[in-house]
């Protein structure tokens, strides 16, 4: 009876609701994007890749196998640390700047206006492009650009998923879902935890890792 009673109290309590986290869409699963405490959400058969760099880490899930060709589809997230004492640039300006250089020859599809996320500011750009291919001709691409930055922690996170323009249409719900980073933790809050250590490194050593999990 207690069980019950505290059953339906929890099932009309707002607190209990927040902490029941929604379902994963079918066919996802939740991706720590280590050695931060940051996660998002991606599809289980696509590959993940890691690398630690002099300025923080990059993180890339694809629907291809990545290590040694570039993939074709795809979400690249990179970490910059200490973006402000590194350049002398206020995060907020390095964040415009990388966009505004994205906009350059590009087609901008749509622009997000900047909307608060935890301890960081967010916004996000989406254009379509043309690279060069080794055999001389031009690949058209669509990208989703989303970018963070936190002025409290100085921290920069630009992530982008790009596909072949002529194969957006059958990604893009995809794209939507990986772009959206969970930056809830204790490495991304204004105040870290009491004890908790900084993610960043000063090596320049990179070590990757490639893993699927097929359906």
């Amino acid at each position: 009876m207690r069980f019950l009673l505290a059953s339906l109290l929890c099932a009309t309590s707002l607190h209990c609701l927040a902490e029941t986290p929604p379902p994963l869409p079918k066919g996802f699963i939740s991706q720590m994007l280590e050695p931060t405490d940051a996660k998002l959400v991606r599809p289980k058969a696509w590959f993940f890749n890691k690398i630690k760099t002099s300025s923080g880490h990059i993180w890339t899930i694809s629907a291809e196998e990545a290590t040694k060709t570039p993939y074709e589809t795809g979400l690249r997230v990179q970490l910059l640390e200490g973006v402000e004492k590194g350049t002398k640039t206020a995060v907020d300006v390095f964040a415009q700047g990388f966009l505004d250089r994205k906009k350059a020859g590009a087609k901008v599809v749509r622009e997000c206006k900047a909307t608060d996320q935890n301890a960081f500011k967010r916004t996000c750009l989406e254009t379509e492009e043309k690279i060069d291919k080794p055999d001389g001709s031009r690949k058209e691409l669509h990208v989703l650009y989303t970018v963070y930055w936190s002025k409290a922690l100085d921290k920069v996170i630009i992530s982008s998923f790009s596909s072949p323009a002529d194969k957006w249409d059958a990604v893009k719900a995809t794209a939507s879902t990986l772009s959206a980073l969970d930056l809830s933790g204790d490495d991304f809050k204004a105040e870290p935890a009491a004890g908790a250590q900084p993610t960043s490194t000063s090596t320049s050593t990179s070590t990757s890792t490639s893993t699927s999990t097929s359906n």
